[in-house]
C-alpha cells in the first residue's frame, strides 16, 4: 500500500517552495512541496506545510515559532535541489545561492521568489513521519516580475503552460463518471 500511495502521489502536481526559519544567528531551510492554503478568514490567513520529522528546519521552526514560505519560479530548480539536500552541500551553504532577505517574523525570503508568506506558527502536530504545521500569515510578498511557478510532477520539475481558450471550447463534452 505504501508504494502504491507514493506512486499515486507522484502524479499529483505541486508547487515547489523553500521553507526557511532562523533561531538566533542560525538559519535553515528545506524544499517543501506539501504546502497549501487553509483559510483566508479570521484574524490572519492560514497556510499548511508538512516537514519530515527528522528535518532540522522542522526542529528550528518549533523553537522559533516562525517560518517563511518561498514559492519558487521555474528557473529555481537548482536551488530547490540544494535545499532538498541533493547537492551534498552543508545546510548553511544553501543560502549562498540567491539573494536572501531577513523577514520581520523569523524567516528568510528569496528576493526573486514568485511569492513569500511570512508566518508565525499557529499550531502543529506530528502525523506519521511528518510535522503538520499551520502558519498564520503575517506578511505577503508578491514579486511583480516572476509569473511562472516551479512545479513538481511525476518525480520531476515542470512548469505550467496555459491552455488555449479555443482548445477548451472545442473539447467541451459532458463529464462521464465511472460507476463501480
Amino acid at each position: 500500500m505504501k508504494q502504491d500511495f507514493l506512486n499515486a502521489m507522484s502524479r499529483v502536481t505541486q508547487s515547489v517552495t523553500i521553507v526557511t526559519t532562523r533561531n538566533g544567528a542560525h538559519r535553515t531551510g528545506a524544499t517543501v512541496s506539501a504546502m497549501t492554503s487553509v483559510s483566508a478568514d479570521g484574524a490572519a490567513p492560514l497556510i499548511l506545510i508538512c516537514l519530515r520529522e527528522t528535518s532540522n528546519t522542522a526542529t528550528e521552526i518549533l523553537k522559533s515559532d516562525a517560518f517563511c514560505v518561498n514559492v519558487l519560479h521555474d528557473q529555481h530548480s537548482a536551488l530547490a535541489n540544494s535545499f532538498a539536500g541533493r547537492d551534498n552541500g552543508e545546510e548553511n551553504d544553501r543560502f549562498q545561492h540567491g539573494i536572501w532577505v531577513e523577514t520581520s517574523k523569523g524567516g528568510w525570503r528569496l528576493d526573486d521568489c514568485v511569492v513569500a508568506f511570512d508566518c508565525t506558527l499557529q499550531s502543529h502536530t506530528l502525523q506519521g513521519s511528518h510535522h503538520v504545521m499551520i502558519g498564520a500569515v503575517q506578511e505577503i510578498y508578491l514579486n511583480p516580475f516572476m509569473q511562472s511557478t516551479l512545479l513538481y510532477s511525476n518525480r520531476e520539475y515542470a512548469t505550467a503552460q496555459p491552455i488555449q481558450k479555443d482548445a477548451i471550447n472545442k473539447t467541451k463534452q459532458p463529464l462521464k463518471i465511472a460507476q463501480s
